[in-house]
């Protein structure tokens, strides 16, 4: 455990080494029921689009749910602890790195891009947007769309935009469970119908949105497209359909998989059937979430109960933690 301070007042407390998260939701008109029916989010809204686990991002604070900071914000509890609990590769002055969401297309999501960091930084004064796909569950011949069939020009793609047909060109990628992508800055995507996503990502809500099918909004209104901005960062080359290589570790009672490693974030898959003991270091947090099942994560000082769904935020230092049960979860860190 380490010791911080609460934001009213100066006296001394002790920070639990773990704590269960509460979400943001969002209630955009593509989601669905899945993560209320299925997960057991709770909230008042009728259709759940999204359910920002893992959130510093003003446009969806997501909370702390047990210990002594339950009830704040996350971003409340960086001010508060900061650096201690992050671990050394996080600066003070930095924005929080990640964002975790787990995504319900009950419908298919627009046709989008991200811009990289320098473009960010100069349009939109934030960070870019690079992310991995974690395909939770899916329906039968679900798809996305990821990047192009073939090299093309921006006046195509704007042409193609234009005149409805715009999705003729892109890679139309048909996806099973546990399937793993992850998607550059300026690659043309989409996540389409009946697709449960876990996606971990910069921590930014820059999307530019390319093309959403002539679509409307309750009001009545087409949503809003982004066109020349993302004409500005689109990648127009063919895209390479990359897939995950890294090969699963067997260990007694487990595998793990590491499932991506970039400058913004790594994530492993522990696919557990007994127990796994997972080694934190004081150079950065881990943010568990469970894919699938459920069990019990605990050290020497507590443990926590989880299930499918659940997000649990550990805090950076020179530990171990053991999780205990029959569960699919996702490992993320610095």
């Amino acid at each position: 455990m380490i010791t911080g301070y609460k934001k009213l007042g100066n006296k001394p407390l002790i920070i639990e080494d773990m704590f269960k998260l509460e979400p943001a939701y969002k209630d955009y008109l593509w989601g669905g029921s899945t993560l209320k029916d299925k997960y057991d989010k709770k909230c008042d809204l009728s259709k759940v689009a999204e359910s920002w686990e893992l959130s510093a991002n003003d446009d969806g604070l997501c909370k702390i749910a047990t210990g002594c900071f339950s009830g704040e914000t996350f971003d409340e509890f960086l001010k508060n602890v900061g650096k201690e609990a992050l671990g050394r590769k996080y600066c003070e002055n930095e924005k929080f790195p990640l964002l975790i969401k787990f995504i319900d297309a009950n419908k298919k999501l627009s046709v989008q891009i991200h811009p990289d960091d320098n473009y960010a930084k100069r349009v939109e004064d934030g960070l870019g947007k690079a992310e991995m796909w974690y395909v939770v569950d899916c329906k039968e011949n679900a798809y996305i769309y990821y990047g192009l069939k073939e090299d093309t020009t921006k006046e195509e793609i704007k042409h193609r935009v234009e005149n409805n047909t715009i999705t003729d060109i892109l890679n139309k990628v048909y996806v099973k469970k546990n399937d793993v992508f992850f998607v550059e800055p300026g690659t043309i995507h989409a996540i389409g119908s009946g697709i449960v996503v876990c996606e971990i990502q910069q921590n930014s809500n820059s999307t530019y949105r390319l093309y959403d099918y002539d679509r409307k909004d309750s009001n009545g209104n087409t949503r809003e497209l982004h066109i020349d901005k993302a004409l500005d960062v689109v990648n127009t080359k063919k895209n390479d359909d990359k897939k995950n290589s890294y090969k699963a570790q067997v260990y007694d009672g487990y595998t793990s998989q590491l499932l991506a490693d970039c400058k913004y974030f790594k994530t492993t898959r522990y696919d557990i059937k007994t127990q796994a003991d997972i080694k934190v270091t004081d150079e950065s947090f881990l943010a568990l979430t469970v894919v699938d099942g459920c069990g019990e994560i605990e050290d020497d000082s507590m443990s926590i109960k989880f299930n499918a769904g659940d997000t649990i935020f550990i805090t950076a230092g020179d530990k171990n933690v053991s999780v205990k049960g029959d569960c699919l979860i996702l490992v993320s860190n610095m």
